[in-house]
């Protein structure tokens, strides 16, 4: 395993992306997408903002995202391990009801993260004047703690990974609505 050959997967946060809001408050939204908690009953999400559903819809709940049925079907077409699915009860801007998607969970693991792999370098601002910031490259973890499922999460951080086989299927199925980032070439503030 080559960690350039491993990506984080994320919501690219579309212009005109379709955005929900649960209904309901949600204790821990990160026990659905670690899959520790999956509803038997569907969550309600409701319109936020955006208009158009894309194949990854975004809520304003990080930990819970949906799905279109198409991803899900590339995903059990090709053999990918490492994932769930919950029931979802999704309205619209006028309340109707957008079909088709499903809630998406991980149960693919690694160990934590490792910093000391990572390299910390400064970063310019990302707005004119600011201060420059430091800024830690790269997504590391001890390889022998990848359980070797195709999507997977690192147990002490809330990013979903993927191999490359993953990310080029649905590329090739030209998805809207994600994005993909080398675990090698992942930036993230120094804490």
């Amino acid at each position: 395993m080559e960690f350039d050959e491993l990506y984080v997967m994320s919501d690219a946060l579309m212009h005109g992306a379709l955005h929900l809001c649960p209904r309901n408050d949600i204790a821990d939204p990160f026990a659905f997408l670690r899959a520790e908690t999956l509803p038997s009953v569907p969550v309600v999400l409701e319109y936020s903002s955006g208009g158009k559903p894309r194949d990854a819809i975004g809520t304003e709940v990080i930990g819970v995202v949906a799905y279109s049925g198409r991803v899900i079907q590339i995903l059990r077409d090709g053999g990918v391990t490492g994932w769930a699915t919950y029931p979802l009860d999704i309205h619209g801007k006028s309340g109707e009801k957008i079909e088709g998607y499903h809630g998406f969970a991980v149960t693919g693991r690694c160990g934590p993260i490792d910093n000391a792999r990572s390299s910390l370098e400064p970063r310019p601002p990302r707005v004119p004047g600011g201060p420059n910031v430091q800024r830690w490259i790269g997504l590391y973890f001890a390889p022998e703690t990848w359980d070797g499922s195709d999507i997977f999460m690192p147990e002490d951080w809330g990013c979903v990974f993927v191999v490359e086989p993953v990310k080029k299927a649905l590329e090739k199925a030209k998805v809207k609505n994600f994005e993909f980032t080398r675990l090698t070439e992942f930036e993230r503030l120094q804490l």
